[in-house]
């Protein structure tokens, strides 16, 4: 059985939902990813029976506060702020997306806090040649001014069917039973009836508080076991913002690998049939993934 709960992260009020708290058995953290909420990561969080699960819904998403305000830092800091509220020693932690990437923050940062580290499709893109220089860092200020300005409004929906369809329609996979949890607790309901989304626009402003460079480098700093999980048809969600990146199954293939060596210890698992959204299309292999993951790992510490 889920609670529902809410803790002060930094400078706003985050909502999240977990397990027992009388489960005495270590602690697991799930964050999902962009334009997403916890709920969605509901097969996951119930597939993990030994352990306590918190799974909140980031900032700018879902019941929690939306504050404008989307720096890594800050989605770091939000995490540093569950650690503390929950009165958290160490943790697993779980991300997709850009759960991955908060978590792998965190990770790099606090090492001592993080047992194992789970990436489920959470590094990101295929990345782009680094630019060096004072017009490589023009580029690079270019490219965020862009992606800033490009921040669109949330469109209204008809009703609560219409979310319904349009989710199911972009996630084929998807159960029905998943679908509905995903809307009922992901949208907010106008007084015509009409509905939006439970996130915030302004949440894209993220991707221009970072670089791939900072990400590899944090990388290097993580010495945990690590296990980085990607579908087989993960480059399908990358190339539907980036043309270059079309056809480019062996750049994606080769750039995994490249990250996943940055890592003191980690491991690379493909889940056939997947995409990016593997928990949508792939929900129980891709718990029975991560439990196999976490099972080696406690018996090559117990070793």
């Amino acid at each position: 059985m889920l609670e529902r709960t809410s803790f002060s992260g930094a400078g706003c009020r985050l909502s999240a939902i977990s397990t027992d708290e009388a489960n005495d058995g270590p602690v697991a953290i799930v964050l999902h990813g962009m334009r997403d909420h916890a709920l969605s990561m509901y097969p996951l969080v119930h597939g993990l029976a030994n352990y306590r699960v918190i799974a909140p819904d980031l900032r700018g998403h879902g019941m929690s506060d939306k504050p404008g305000i989307y720096t890594l830092a800050h989605f770091v800091a939000d995490l540093d702020c569950l650690f503390e509220a929950a009165r958290i020693d160490s943790a697993v932690l779980i991300g997709h997306s850009l759960g991955g990437h908060i978590v792998s923050r965190f990770t790099a940062t606090y090492p001592e806090r993080v047992s194992r580290l789970v990436l489920i499709d959470g590094m990101g893109p295929p990345g782009e040649e680094t630019q060096s220089g004072l017009s490589g860092q023009a580029a690079t200020w270019q490219r965020n001014i862009g992606m800033l300005r490009a921040t669109k409004m949330k469109r209204a929906m008809p009703g609560v069917a219409d979310a319904l369809q349009r989710l199911s329609k972009n996630n084929p996979l998807l159960d029905e039973a998943s679908a509905r949890r995903i809307v009922e607790n992901g949208v907010d309901v106008e007084a015509d009836g009409s509905v939006f989304w439970k996130w915030d626009p302004a949440v894209d402003m993220v991707w221009s508080t970072f670089s791939q460079d900072e990400a590899a480098a944090a990388y290097e700093l993580i010495t945990c076991p690590v296990q980085v999980i990607t579908g087989e048809n993960s480059l399908d969600y990358w190339q539907m913002n980036r043309e270059d990146l079309a056809g480019r199954q062996d750049l994606h293939d080769r750039e995994i690998a490249r990250k996943c060596a940055l890592f003191t210890d980690a491991e690379h698992v493909v889940i056939g049939g997947a995409g990016h959204m593997i928990h949508y299309d792939e929900p129980r292999m891709l718990s029975k993934t991560i439990l196999d993951f976490l099972g080696t790992a406690k018996s090559a510490g117990a070793a």
